[in-house]
């Protein structure tokens, strides 16, 4: 199941990939990834997009689906440790994406993440990841 440092590590990549996302940092969103990282989104488990292969190409397509007013915010919980050992971990975690503009808050989606995550020194980046939508917005 990891150490206690490993998997808070593994959070703290969970939460810089949802603060570099909403905030437009995107240093801090392509220190998220692997230089190989593969990434794939799936509305109603039916493949939306991807497979994006390559830390370059994701932040580009993230960054390019970032309303460009108002205030989005991803909210990632109930973090399930699936396997971690040997310097890789699969965790899976729910996500709530809302969008906040003009003084009222609106739910954007929800669904899931599926990540692969690869232990780099002190730091943990996501090898793969998949964006589990439950309906299409």
């Amino acid at each position: 199941m990891g150490s206690s440092a490993e998997r808070l590590a593994i959070m703290n990549a969970l939460s810089s990939y949802a603060w570099g996302n909403d905030t437009r940092d995107l240093a801090l969103l392509a220190d998220c990834f692997t230089e190989d990282a593969i990434c794939s989104g799936y509305v109603e488990e039916q493949l939306c997009w991807g497979p994006i292969a390559g830390r370059d190409n994701i932040v580009r397509e993230l960054s390019a689906r970032v309303p460009a007013e108002g205030i989005r915010r991803h909210h990632i919980g109930s973090i399930r440790f699936v396997k971690v050992e040997d310097g890789e971990a699969h965790v899976v975690s729910y996500m709530v994406v809302t969008h906040a503009q003009d003084g009222k808050a609106t739910l954007e989606t929800t669904g899931w993440y599926k990540d692969t995550l690869i232990g780099e020194g002190d730091s943990w980046r996501f090898k793969e990841k998949e964006w589990h939508i439950d309906c299409a917005v």
